[in-house]
């Protein structure tokens, strides 16, 4: 929450400080905004009760990150970010020196300034160790310290990595301008190729992250949801020719308790392998078709694709960490997706044959009021394409 933050600005543009402090000025407990790091360094010598100071990078004067390591010097537990338009690998290296927290990258909106000071928020105390649990420690609470302690490591971390990869993308596509006859062109292509496998990684982990800390169980409707992260996926299924059907489509609703943020990671995730292992096959429609069947307290959703499948070897080992058959594959999708079904109480299950494709099978908790607002016996399926 902002709510409670007393958030220092620092932006020599002046329609910048005007559209965040009136965007700010009733989310936040204080807001201000000031045009050099001069005036706001004379201003934390009076006034040090400040939650954050964010700055931008370029100023008259001081610049952002020389101003940003006075701010420490003076008060060395606030929390601090920087904006910039040029995160090259020297400037976040630097930032990450000083001690910057977050960097807000340019051009940017006011929503992104309210998740930094998000983020920043929820760092663990200054001083305060992370808890581990043994074998035996069942303290009550102590589980969801634990969870909240590990998110926020993934999420620093993968954060600040995020902000390495965007300065050495930057750096090779620079690079790739360069005059054909510098030879260096094929080396650059090969590194933007290295960073789309990590940052594939570093997505995966951080949404993993995400999903970590306890969240309130709700009742939705998981058919819907499935329409909804079809469309999203809509480009991907074009590029690749694979028609999707959504039976059952209008039925419903198909109520079950769940917490959504973790599920909408284990269907996409379960989509996602769909649709690659579909592209593949060759000769025949490429279809996956998703199903839903209530099974008494119990939601059962099917999503079956005429892929290349699996042999049983693979099959057994598809859901280990780090195992992966493809190319440029980190190993971390299904494994993940088998650790989020834990998280939000579902079952999963896989059935695959090699040349026949896959079905996965996800059993959710039905919500208690799914008898009585569902009935959709002798219901016609209804398929829904979701092509581009």
């Amino acid at each position: 929450m902002i709510s409670g933050k007393a958030v220092l600005l620092v932006d020599d543009d002046e329609s910048i400080r005007t559209s965040l402090t009136y965007f700010f000025r009733k989310k936040t407990r204080a807001f201000l905004a000031l045009p050099s790091a001069e005036s706001a360094l004379d201003l934390l010598k009076k006034e040090t009760d400040w939650d954050a100071v964010i700055s931008d990078f370029k100023l008259p004067g001081m610049d952002g990150i020389a101003f940003l390591k006075e701010v420490k010097k003076h008060v060395p537990k606030m929390k601090t970010a920087l904006i910039t338009a040029y995160a090259n690998v020297d400037i976040v290296t630097e930032a990450l020196r000083a001690g910057v927290h977050d960097f807000i990258q340019k051009p940017f909106k006011a929503t992104m300034i309210a998740e930094a000071l998000r983020r920043m928020g929820s760092e663990c105390p200054d001083g305060q160790e992370a808890v581990v649990l043994h074998a035996d420690d069942d303290e009550p609470g102590k589980d969801e310290c634990w969870r909240e302690d590990l998110e926020f490591t993934i999420q620093k971390v993968t954060h600040q990595m995020n902000n390495a990869f965007t300065a050495l993308r930057g750096k090779a596509e620079l690079g790739l301008r360069k005059p054909p006859e510098s030879g260096d062109s094929a080396k650059f292509v090969e590194i933007l190729d290295i960073l789309t496998s990590v940052e594939a990684l570093n997505k995966e982990l951080m949404s993993f992250g995400k999903a970590l800390t306890p969240r309130p169980f709700t009742d939705l409707d998981v058919m819907a949801l499935i329409r909804r992260r079809s469309f999203d996926h809509a480009a991907m299924l074009h590029n690749t020719g694979v028609r999707l059907q959504i039976k059952n489509a209008e039925g419903g609703p198909f109520l079950v308790t769940t917490c959504e943020d973790p599920l909408i990671h284990v269907l996409d995730n379960i989509l996602i392998n769909a649709i690659q292992g579909v592209a593949e096959v060759k000769n025949r429609e490429k279809e996956i078709i998703v199903t839903a069947v209530p099974q008494g307290t119990h939601m059962r959703v099917q999503v079956t694709d005429n892929g290349v499948g699996m042999d049983p070897e693979t099959l057994s080992r598809a859901c280990r960490s780090g195992f992966t058959t493809k190319p440029d594959g980190n190993g971390l999708g299904l494994f993940i997706t088998k650790r989020l079904c834990q998280i939000i109480k579902a079952e999963l299950h896989l059935e695959s044959q090699a040349g026949n494709g896959t079905t996965v099978t996800l059993r959710l908790p039905c919500a208690p009021s799914a008898e009585s607002a569902r009935s959709i016996e002798g219901q016609s399926a209804v398929a829904v394409e979701a092509m581009g």
